[in-house]
């Protein structure tokens, strides 16, 4: 195996790690700062995660097939065709026409592996901005505009199937802090969803690897 594909493979999980945390970071620097850090805007911001979301998944596809096709073990499954016994989704219909012929094998891994996840974040970041947005107009003490962009940013970046870990610990964490704050505060007490959701983001991205294993798991 050559050094490139080395160090693709060693290196890919901790750059991956640190950019996510990076671009967490200056997600919220733009949305809860954005008067001090105007030099970005969200368009931009959504721009460069999905930009590095796409680098990030071909890097993963090329070191994947240079390190498969190295190895005279697992060489011969880059050239060979997906059988039809193997299930598909419909997520796969854009790549079917490359599945029946040589290497079949691993562009269906490979796109299962690297680039569904992908595609499935994006649909559910789309299907929690609706939420929240609703629930901004229904409920606009509890949910305001930082709310609906950092959810919508950090699910984005925790990726599936983390987003679902991340939005459930931040209504629950929500509703823990809307029971304190009405013990300590009385009924008057009016509690936004924000400290939760911070709370949540930081759980979730840190411990990501923790949380993905734990969920492969539940899925086997």
């Amino acid at each position: 195996m050559d050094s490139l594909t080395v160090a693709l493979m060693g290196w890919a999980h901790w750059l991956g790690y640190g950019v996510t945390l990076a671009l967490a970071a200056l997600l919220a620097l733009v949305v809860l700062w954005r008067g001090a850090f105007a030099v970005m805007s969200m368009r931009m911001w959504w721009g460069i995660a999905l930009g590095w979301h796409i680098f990030y998944a071909t890097v993963l596809t090329v070191a994947q097939y240079r390190m498969w096709n190295a190895n005279e073990i697992t060489r011969e499954l880059v050239t060979t065709p997906l059988g039809e016994e193997v299930p598909r989704m419909l997520l796969h219909a854009p790549i079917s026409l490359f599945l029946e012929g040589s290497g079949g094998y691993y562009v269906f891994y490979a796109y299962s592996r690297f680039w569904v996840p992908l595609m499935l974040a994006l649909l559910g970041t789309l299907v929690l901005y609706g939420i929240f947005r609703f629930l901004q107009h229904r409920k606009p003490v509890a949910v305001g505009r930082e709310e609906v962009l950092l959810v919508s940013g950090i699910a984005f970046l925790a990726g599936w199937p983390n987003m679902v870990a991340f939005v459930s610990l931040a209504f629950v964490l929500s509703l823990v802090y809307a029971v304190w704050a009405h013990v300590r505060h009385g009924a008057a007490a009016r509690t936004r969803m924000l400290p939760g959701i911070i709370a949540a983001a930081i759980a979730t991205l840190l411990f990501s690897a923790t949380i993905a294993a734990y969920t492969a798991t539940l899925a086997v």
